[in-house]
């Protein structure tokens, strides 16, 4: 798994170019994993030393738009085209949480708090919500 891992802002090329046009990614803090999302509507987990993919997740309908990982490394959270916000249990490769309709429009950013207490999203509706994570 990518237990550790914690989240920092930064830019996916989608290393090893197996994604399609239109990724985001993020790094994780320690530099071990990448995670990139695509309009593929896929989540892939990178080992930065091998440029291997190490974890494939689906699930959104639409393109992911932005990605982060949780503070405690357990976790990715996803934000997409379908107006959701997915919370990705990364040890058994399934969404945990998801937040349909999050927003009137496209999700177009997520970010969270470094204790894991709060997150935020952001939407071409031009609203930023706030919410409690449990």
């Amino acid at each position: 798994g990518a237990n550790g891992v914690v989240a920092s802002s930064g830019g996916g090329d989608g290393a090893g170019g197996k994604d399609k046009d239109g990724v985001n990614g993020v790094e994780g803090e320690d530099g071990k994993f990448l995670a990139t999302g695509s309009r593929d509507k896929s989540i892939r987990v990178w080992l930065v030393a091998t440029g291997r993919c190490v974890l494939t997740l689906q699930g959104h309908d639409n393109w992911i738009r932005d990605l982060c990982f949780h503070p405690n490394g357990q976790y990715l959270l996803s934000a997409s085209d379908d107006r959701s916000v997915r919370v990705w249990d990364l040890e058994n490769a399934r969404t945990v949480k998801t937040l349909g309709d999050a927003h009137e429009h496209f999700v177009t950013s997520v970010a969270i708090n470094a204790h894991g207490t709060s997150m935020a999203t952001g939407s071409v509706d031009t609203s930023i919500r706030v919410w409690e994570c449990s």
